[in-house]
């Protein structure tokens, strides 16, 4: 008698099971010659993480080349959705703030996976985004969860406070131009790239 024959309850937990029964669609292999930024849309249930779980491990396996993806916890994104209605209810306002706090975020997970490599790390500024990086947190720690504490270390609180301003400050304390030259010339210097997977994006959602 052979138990746990579906393997675990959720798929996304079962990588054995997924390797074994994923099946290679015309889709899946239109995304793995493509160099394009697609997104994947589906109901759950429909193999999107599957998707995540089998181009990463392709990608994973070619030289010089980073994977990192990024699965945000239902938890972390309700407290961040707190965060964010410091930007006011204006879609503008709100779109600029959350696409600055991500942007930062991924900027921030690259440097920190360059600044640990044993080899990439010597052709990075760490000078330039040392503040930047002691501020950051560990890599162990959900992507999601560092952004809320981020924001929250920066946003003034206070009610006499506009969300304009609490854009601009994120702004000016971001330094993503900066960022993004430090980046942009390790990665140039060391001749590696990253693939970036965002999955579990409908985490805390409410419609």
């Amino acid at each position: 008698m052979k138990g746990n024959v579906l393997g675990d309850i959720r798929a996304e937990h079962d990588a054995k099971m997924l390797e074994a029964s994923f099946w290679q669609t015309t889709d899946y292999k239109a995304l793995l010659e493509s160099y394009d930024r697609c997104i994947v849309v589906g109901r759950r249930g429909t193999g999107k993480s599957a998707l995540v779980h089998m181009l990463s491990k392709h990608w994973h396996a070619k030289p010089k080349t980073h994977v990192m993806t990024i699965s945000p916890i239902e938890e972390q994104i309700i407290g961040l959705r707190d965060v964010v209605s410091l930007f006011g209810e204006n879609y503008l306002h709100i779109k600029a703030g959350s696409k600055l706090a991500w942007r930062y975020a991924i900027y921030m997970e690259l440097l920190s996976e360059i600044a640990s490599h044993y080899r990439m790390k010597n052709d990075l500024d760490y000078k330039s985004v040392e503040k930047h990086l002691l501020s950051w947190g560990a890599k162990r720690q959900n992507i999601s969860g560092k952004i809320r504490k981020k924001l929250i270390s920066i946003l003034d609180t206070g009610k006499d406070v506009k969300p304009a301003t609490r854009i601009s400050d994120l702004s000016d304390n971001f330094e993503l131009d900066l960022l993004e030259e430090v980046l942009f010339e390790a990665i140039s210097k060391s001749n590696h790239q990253f693939v970036i997977f965002a999955d579990r994006l409908d985490e805390g959602y409410t419609p």
